[in-house]
């Protein structure tokens, strides 16, 4: 097990009141919860908060676990998620990453095929079972070093809002704590868990950026608390942003036509956030990058009328100024 700095006992009770009021807010009578488990610290503890609490809430428990078949020991972690539902007598769905398919194209990184896969595993699970949400174990540890991969990549406003607590059909009960005092907890509990030997790995950037976590530390001991400040109002500006898109989407929106007239006179931000809006609504599938936007924006802005494909399944029309996706 990794060692943990000693963390006092009124953390670990903070943990459990913040997970408490997280659920109360929940409508979960009789509902069905499924949660990622890994057999990693962080989705044990979380294991362990849920099963605290089912009766309180009086939901069901159900664990899902995907073994990707990347590692040659990975079978060794299935076997410890099921002795450990085993033990708290709840029930563990296991998948293998060789089941699945995917239709959502991915940039080539193997951390983002895993995490398109886990996506496609826990969401067979929901409807199969029936569940209403799906919780995951994610920390204000990852928001860091996802807020610092993203920088680096490139991206826009909303994704420098990483992730957010509630986005059914998943939600996030522990974003606001970090990895230190989860681990504090699974100390007070005696609990175990295992540890994937690749989060060491320097392969991946995610284990790089990791490393960096403490250096800005050592530069300021309040850079976690500053940057989830820092987080919470970019993601207020992205709350504040859709509500605008979304009411200037449906002011230009007329039966299911993008009118281009109007679209034209809004500010180039808003052409761009509207589209991406008008796309996701339709379901159009598509990998997201700035040339493909500016393509389609070209498109839109043009005088000219015709048809713009955007990929073997979806197209876009444009007639007398107004503009349709065709399937």
């Amino acid at each position: 097990m990794l060692v943990v700095a000693p963390l006092s006992r009124k953390m670990v009770n903070l943990l459990k009141t913040w997970t408490f009021n997280f659920l109360e807010k929940l409508n979960l009578n009789h509902q069905t919860i499924v949660i990622g488990l890994s057999g990693g610290p962080d989705s044990v503890a979380l294991l362990h908060l849920l099963n605290v609490y089912q009766k309180d809430f009086n939901y069901t428990l159900i664990a899902a676990h995907l073994d990707h078949q990347w590692r040659a020991n990975s079978g060794q972690d299935a076997l410890f998620c099921e002795n450990l539902c085993s033990e708290l007598g709840i029930k563990l769905v296991t998948g293998k990453g060789n089941d699945f398919k995917l239709e959502q194209p991915y940039n080539g990184s193997q951390e983002e095929l895993g995490r398109n896969l886990r996506r496609a595993f826990l969401e067979q699970v929901v409807q199969n079972y029936h569940a209403k949400y799906i919780m995951l174990a994610h920390h204000l540890d990852d928001q860091i070093e996802t807020f610092l991969i993203r920088l680096i990549r490139g991206t826009s406003l909303s994704g420098l809002g990483c992730m957010q607590e509630h986005n059914e059909p998943y939600l996030r009960p522990l974003l606001n704590f970090t990895k230190d005092q989860i681990l504090n907890y699974l100390t007070q509990h005696n609990l175990n868990y295992v540890i994937d030997q690749t989060n060491d790995s320097p392969v991946y950037l995610r284990n790089r950026i990791r490393k960096l976590v403490p250096e800005l530390e050592n530069i300021d001991p309040r850079f976690k608390n500053n940057f989830a400040s820092s987080l919470t109002k970019i993601q207020e500006a992205n709350s504040f942003i859709n509500k605008l898109v979304l009411e200037k989407l449906n002011q230009i929106n007329i039966n299911h036509n993008l009118e281009l007239n109007l679209f034209k006179s809004l500010d180039f931000f808003l052409q761009k956030e509207i589209l991406l809006h008008w796309l996701y609504a339709h379901q159009v599938k598509f990998a997201i990058s700035e040339s493909l936007i500016d393509e389609i924006l070209r498109f839109l802005l043009s005088p000219r009328g015709g048809k713009h494909q955007i990929n073997p399944d979806f197209a876009i029309s444009k007639k007398q100024n107004l503009a349709q996706i065709i399937k």
